[in-house]
């Protein structure tokens, strides 16, 4: 039903407006003419992002108990299944030994929480951060400018407005080939990792190459560009 009515109306549409290149091949799955395809970027305050002051990253360190010696990723979003945050957590455990100065950060809440609090192994659960749900983007901004790593795993992602917030924070990031903005501003091997949606070694094998020490600042610098 759902193929033959979105094929239905975007035949009929005088425009589509899509972010970015896995939109525009979505509607152009659904027969949208390519020359009525015109890409609206989506896109947060990049000023505020890159004027958090060091005082405003010095309180967030403080309150949310962020060590300034310690490396960290960060997860950003909504806490439900098609994120697979559970497959972060399970990447991270594996990736954790070898990486013993890198700590995780999930910044929001969700229905998936408490099942994903208790998932965490007791011997890892003091280098998991739970920020629970932050409504102010400067102290969003401050846990990013305070950290090196964004993971975005999800399923299923038309855009992904945290990569922008990401990359405009110098953070390198690591996102599944699922997520419209990484199609944009991820460049695998250059400021971060792509890895297929739901592969779990993946995913794994990315946050071992974007943590290590000879690529994690090489990536964040990269993030500018």
């Amino acid at each position: 039903i759902k193929s033959r009515l979105v094929r239905w109306a975007v035949r009929r549409s005088d425009a589509v407006l899509p972010c970015g290149s896995l939109g525009q091949q979505y509607f152009e799955k659904y027969g949208a003419d390519p020359t009525k395809i015109f890409w609206m970027p989506y896109e947060p305050d990049y000023g505020l992002i890159q004027s958090v002051s060091p005082e405003q990253i010095a309180a967030v360190r403080q309150r949310f108990n962020l060590p300034a010696e310690r490396r960290r990723m960060v997860y950003s979003g909504r806490l439900i299944a098609i994120k697979r945050v559970d497959l972060l957590l399970r990447a991270f455990a594996g990736a954790a030994p070898d990486r013993p100065e890198w700590d995780l950060v999930i910044v929001g809440d969700g229905p998936e929480r408490a099942a994903l609090a208790a998932s965490v192994s007791p011997a890892l659960a003091s280098r998991v951060r739970w920020t629970g749900f932050l409504d102010d983007q400067v102290t969003v901004s401050a846990i990013y400018r305070a950290s090196d790593l964004l993971v975005h795993p999800s399923d299923i992602e038309p855009w992904a407005l945290v990569i922008n917030e990401a990359v405009a924070a110098g953070m390198a990031v690591v996102a599944s080939d699922a997520v419209g903005a990484a199609a944009e501003l991820v460049r695998d091997g250059v400021n971060g990792k792509l890895f297929p949606a739901g592969d779990l070694n993946a995913l794994r094998e990315a946050l071992s190459d974007a943590t290590s020490p000879a690529h994690i600042d090489t990536y964040r610098s990269a993030s500018a560009d």
